[in-house]
């Protein structure tokens, strides 16, 4: 029993020497940390040679990786974000979500945009042309050749870790629409559950790790940002409580239903193709889940009609969030501005319980007061307490070794205790009780 303990003593270690900090000040928040100029790309990257949808023809999958500069990257690693186009799996490319990887890479991250293989039995035109499509056995088939093949790259880029400088633990998907569902389904869906829900589909199209490349699958899902996406039925979601999702979706959304309904039904009639769980479906699955989850939900029938600075900015702050371990679920509409991610989260050190390396706070729960006491003296700092929402509850200048703040009429929940001092800023989060 010693030995067994001293042994899992010792894998701790190493795993936390090798754990990497992402809560950093101005990095993976709303605003860019590097310029434009400061960004590396590689294009025209062949990650899988699949089999053509209609023909045996293999056709060469390509990506798109945009990424911090050598130069200027101080990171030993940074987490990774891959963006699926959408078309209705009939068209789109993968230069659709350029401007996101701009972004997201400007921003901190390894950010990719994929391409994966359209097509099936229908004829490309308006959402309600694509009405009279009636081969959704054709659409299934499309969507699960499109999860293939955003596995095959996450796998390519697992691979390819040490050269872009990823770190596989910290993987997010994302998409647009038929991107998005893809990258939901690449998150959510185990082979099982597709073959429960598509008997057919892998003695047909193969298993959804094998197609396209042969890397191993050596990476770790953390988040997914949905711009108005869909799961086929959120039970999937069952199993993934570890997966948080944020979600932009226009509320009566006819291409993709924000709610449960047919895809591509814009004339109110069209009940050819399948049914889908939308955002708003997700958010609420994902918090009987206890995952973390956040929905924007945007009063209107445009399809993807939120703003792509708006997604960018709210959905790089939630990611920041899930990185940081102060995640909390929250629902907004209107695309009103939410606060800044640096407001709760930049700079935060994770400590531990009630004592982070800093200081400690007590009792936790708490009741009527909270105690601090600073391990070393403090001669100019600031104490700040966030709320569950991210709200700024207190400001307090601080020196000297202790500290003591009354909270009696505070509500009771859930906050998180900021100390700046210096150039150190280390956080806690405590409980209030009544």
């Amino acid at each position: 029993m010693k030995l067994f303990l001293t042994a899992t003593f010792f894998l701790l270690l190493i795993f936390s020497a090798s754990s990497q900090n992402y809560c950093i000040k101005n990095r993976f928040s709303s605003t860019p940390l590097f310029s434009d100029s400061q960004i590396e790309k590689d294009t025209n990257v062949v990650f899988a040679v699949a089999k053509h949808w209609n023909s045996n023809v293999m056709d060469s999958l390509r990506m798109d990786v945009y990424y911090p500069s050598d130069a200027i990257e101080t990171l030993p690693k940074r987490p990774l974000i891959v963006f699926a186009f959408g078309g209705g799996f009939l068209d789109g490319s993968r230069t659709d979500f350029t401007y996101f990887c701009k972004e997201f890479a400007k921003r901190g991250y390894v950010a990719a945009t994929i391409d994966y293989r359209v097509g099936w039995n229908c004829v490309n035109g308006t959402a309600a042309l694509l009405c009279l499509c009636n081969d959704y056995i054709s659409m299934y088939n499309a969507t699960y050749r499109a999860v293939q093949d955003f596995n095959a790259s996450l796998r390519y880029l697992s691979f390819k870790s040490a050269k872009y400088k990823i770190d596989t633990n910290y993987v997010f998907v994302s998409g647009g629409s038929a991107g998005s569902i893809t990258a939901m389904n690449a998150a959510f869906t185990s082979q099982a559950e597709a073959d429960a829900k598509l008997s057919w589909v892998h003695t047909l199209l193969g298993s959804l790790d094998s197609s396209g490349n042969s890397y191993p699958k050596r990476y770790k899902i953390k988040g997914v940002l949905d711009f108005c996406g869909a799961v086929f039925d959120t039970s999937i979601m069952a199993n993934n409580a570890d997966i948080a999702v944020v979600s932009f979706h226009d509320s009566s959304d006819c291409v993709v239903p924000a709610y449960h309904g047919y895809v591509i039904n814009c004339t109110g009639n069209c009940y050819n193709l399948f049914t889908v769980d939308g955002s708003a479906l997700i958010y609420r699955k994902a918090i009987q889940n206890g995952s973390c989850a956040e929905l924007h939900i945007n009063p209107g029938t445009t399809h993807c009609g939120s703003n792509q600075n708006y997604v960018i900015e709210n959905g790089s702050c939630f990611l920041k969030r899930v990185m940081c371990n102060t995640c909390s679920s929250s629902r907004y509409r209107d695309q009103k501005k939410i606060a800044s991610c640096d407001s709760l989260a930049s700079g935060i050190e994770r400590g531990s319980g009630s004592e982070a390396n800093g200081f400690k706070v007590y009792p936790n729960p708490a009741r009527d007061v909270l105690r601090f006491d600073f391990i070393n003296p403090i001669s100019s700092g600031l104490i700040s307490i966030y709320d569950d929402n991210g709200k700024e509850v207190l400001r307090q200048a601080v020196n000297g070794r202790s500290l003591v703040l009354p909270v009696l009429n505070w509500n009771k929940g859930l906050y998180l205790v900021r100390l700046e001092s210096g150039n150190t800023i280390q956080t806690l989060r405590v409980i209030l009780h009544q």
